[in-house]
């Protein structure tokens, strides 16, 4: 296989992966929406759907890598940089979509993390609403009398 068919080939991987980069991304948004609303039913079918997208993205970063080296045998290079000096027909759209695929990917992560910290928030106030209704739970049982429990004393028999 030539270098600009490997190329091209890596190019095409990456703009999948760009796709379902696009399609996380926008989940990603949908469960900040479904964390500050508390639609936990929700949230879990969106972070459902976006573990679909994740797992088809594996299979992608493994072909991009199998053509990658490929190439890296071919071309007798260690690094992308190296690719620089090259001089091979769509090098240059390559370094695109890859750049595009940074950035969407710094974005997500982005938003996960202020996701995560709103999650923290949340369950931080869960917390503290359990431990106060334990609370209530054991001053109301310390001032509610607690009823005997004697036998029955008579006892209705038929004769």
């Amino acid at each position: 296989m030539a270098s600009e068919e490997y190329i091209k080939s890596m190019v095409e991987v990456l703009k999948e992966k760009y796709k379902l980069l696009m399609d996380i991304l926008q989940l990603t948004g949908s469960q900040t929406n479904a964390i500050n609303n508390e639609e936990f039913e929700t949230l879990e079918k969106l972070i459902h759907d976006k573990q679909i997208r994740i797992n088809c993205i594996e299979p992608l970063d493994k072909r991009f890598n199998t053509i990658f080296l490929e190439l890296k045998t071919e071309l007798n290079i260690e690094s992308m940089e190296q690719l620089n000096n090259k001089n091979i027909q769509g090098i240059k759209a390559l370094k695109e979509a890859t750049s595009k695929v940074i950035e969407i990917i710094a974005e997500i992560s982005v938003i996960e993390k202020q996701n995560n910290e709103i999650m923290l928030k949340l369950m931080e106030k869960s917390k503290k609403e359990i431990k106060n209704i334990t609370n209530g739970k054991k001053a109301l049982s310390a001032y509610t009398p607690h009823p005997l429990n004697s036998p029955s004393y008579y006892i209705d028999k038929k004769k």
